[in-house]
């Protein structure tokens, strides 16, 4: 049903439809920021250089890997600052 729709809204795009293609644009500009925002924040936070590669590919995959990210992803616990 969705992956209807989806197919059809690309072959909308492909066929010069100027509302499908603002569409995709749309949901791309946000899914770009969204994740770029995510690992930015992930980034500054302390653990291994490993771990953060991990992530940041895991963010790159809009929707999954942002659900896959707020559910796994586990903070290491700071340090007290005196």
């Amino acid at each position: 049903m969705i992956g209807d729709k989806v197919r059809e809204l690309f072959a909308d795009a492909a066929a010069g439809d100027m509302a499908s293609i603002v569409a995709i644009g749309c949901f791309g500009g946000i899914a770009v920021i969204v994740s770029m925002s995510l690992i930015v924040q992930m980034l500054q936070r302390e653990g291994s250089g490993a771990k953060k590669i991990f992530w940041a590919m895991v963010l790159l995959v809009p929707l999954i890997g942002w659900m896959f990210y707020l559910a796994f992803y586990k903070v290491p616990p700071s340090q007290v600052h005196r």
